[in-house]
């Protein structure tokens, strides 16, 4: 969904470390299934953090992103966001580039890195200069991650969009491979979406990662069969065959009176339950990182329009129950420690609902993290109705290193009520929702 803004234009390598670092995260992610007393092996707590990105638009200087001292910057702080991504902007007015850049690298004084996509001749007024790409990631306080090839190209209408595609990535990664200087940046392949995707071919000679885009127009995270994580990841290895996969943009709108037939609404408590499990449920299946689309709602044209309504905060600055839901999920999993062999927990949990999904983490402190949750749907994208909640009660058995636990749930308004759980005779009982269920264990 990554656009140019409607009114203003812009007038092997080292970094093979970067991708075994980042792929090691997804290699560890699968996790033995611990719902039937197996030792689970943990992922370090920080790796949840470490695989939300957001989308912005720095450059849309007639949207809420021009509020970029008063809400964007203090917004990405609050959330602890640590990715973000934009774009590799070379082309147009040398001031509203300035600007732009200068954005960025107070971002990167922040601790945040970027992922810039780079513009083809699909879009002509926006082509990036490959040849600048050191400057672009100078300007950007070389804190850039990935450069990425062109957004949706083969949504552009432009007939030889697979042709040019195909030669430009090959030219960006000869550009951002062949410069020492850019020596610790990955590249990301182009990003189309839709039925004509499969015309750009096999491209993964030219790539570090994959690239797709996560909509599911309004299913739950786990969701099976068409337009679900697993369809889209089985599209993206024709592209990308033997690439892991970044998710560059993923997530759902709320513009709940958008024509049928149209991309399928979701509202906004159902999303505040949905983005925390799919940031886990991509994680656990092997995505390299999830960039939530977006920051901020880019237009204000109403409920009918998708555009106006993705954001995590609304096109007047107040925060969504999304963005609440995201705080706190990387407010848990945050940890300044390294964890650089993360233990396993013998425990189980007795409930033989096949709707139960957990991962287990550990903290640099030893602590565990136990995310539980169910995969069902809150929401019916297509009859625009929600579905009611069940509750599945489980004991959890835990092993007697554990004599304390405290429980983290998720609400529709995506705060976090904690509770102490009681542990008797090692086990806890639990009631589990739709809504995550984060078990702190000491």
């Amino acid at each position: 969904m990554l656009k140019q803004s409607p009114k203003t234009k812009l007038g092997a390598p080292a970094c093979l470390v970067l991708i075994s670092t980042i792929s090691g995260l997804t290699a560890s992610a699968a996790q033995t299934s611990p719902d039937r007393g197996a030792a689970t092996q943990s992922l370090a707590s920080d790796s949840v953090v470490d695989q939300i990105g957001i989308d912005i638009h720095l450059s849309f200087f007639n949207t809420p992103y021009n509020k970029f001292d008063s809400l964007v910057r203090p917004a990405l702080a609050e959330l602890g966001i640590r990715h973000v991504r934009d774009g590799a902007l070379t082309a147009g007015n040398s001031g509203a580039l300035n600007t732009y850049y200068k954005r960025l690298s107070a971002l990167a004084a922040d601790g945040i890195k970027s992922s810039l996509v780079t513009f083809d001749a699909t879009t002509p007024a926006y082509v990036t200069d490959l040849a600048k790409l050191d400057d672009v990631y100078n300007q950007a306080g070389r804190a850039v991650e990935f450069f990425e090839g062109s957004n949706e190209p083969n949504l552009k209408k432009n007939p030889e969009w697979a042709n040019i595609g195909r030669e430009r990535q090959k030219e960006l990664y000869q550009a951002a491979h062949g410069n020492p200087d850019l020596a610790g940046v990955a590249v990301i392949g182009p990003s189309p979406w839709g039925a004509s995707a499969q015309q750009l071919g096999d491209i993964s000679a030219n790539v570090d990662f994959g690239n797709w885009h996560i909509y599911s127009g309004g299913q739950y995270p786990e969701a099976t069969g068409k337009a679900s994580l697993s369809d889209y990841l089985e599209q993206a290895r024709g592209l990308y065959s033997g690439k892991p996969v970044v998710a560059t943009e993923a997530g759902y709108h709320s513009a709940m009176n958008v024509p049928a037939g149209k991309h399928r609404p979701t509202p906004e408590k159902i999303i505040a339950r949905y983005l925390p499990r799919m940031v886990l449920w991509d994680l656990k299946s092997g995505v390299v990182r999830t960039y939530v689309y977006e920051l901020i709602d880019s237009f204000n044209k109403g409920d009918t329009d998708p555009e106006s309504n993705f954001g995590l905060i609304r096109y007047d600055g107040s925060r969504k129950p999304a963005f609440n839901a995201i705080k706190n999920l990387i407010g848990i999993f945050a940890d300044s420690g390294a964890v650089p062999h993360p233990q396993t927990l013998d425990w189980s949990q007795s409930s033989k609902d096949d709707a139960v999904r957990s991962m287990l983490f550990q903290r640099s402190d030893g602590s565990f993290l136990l995310a539980l949750w169910l995969a069902v749907p809150a929401w019916d994208p297509d009859q625009r109705t929600e579905i009611a909640s069940k509750t599945v009660s489980t004991d959890i058995t835990l092993p007697n290193t554990i004599g304390k636990a405290t429980a983290l749930a998720f609400t529709d308004e995506g705060t976090v009520v904690s509770q102490d759980a009681v542990i008797e005779g090692h086990k806890l009982s639990l009631n589990l929702k739709d809504t995550l269920t984060v078990l702190r264990l000491q």
